[in-house]
């Protein structure tokens, strides 16, 4: 894709994520299955008003404009 090393990293829900979230210029959010209901961590990446790549799932489009 042409990323230079160390550009994407992956963190888990362990840690403190606010701070992990600061540090973040987009969130790529990738779910194996379909979500039940709106995940936290995209609530709180919108609050730090961080842009959000995620799947084309119902209950995502309903809060999440399309581009």
């Amino acid at each position: 894709m042409g990323l230079r090393q160390g550009s994407v990293r992956h963190y888990g829900l362990n840690g403190d994520v606010n701070s992990v979230l600061l540090m973040a210029d987009i969130i790529l959010y990738g779910s194996a299955q379909e979500v039940q209901g709106f995940p936290p961590l995209l609530i709180r990446a919108m609050t730090f008003e961080i842009p959000v790549i995620a799947p084309d799932f119902p209950v995502l489009k309903k809060y999440v404009s399309l581009l």
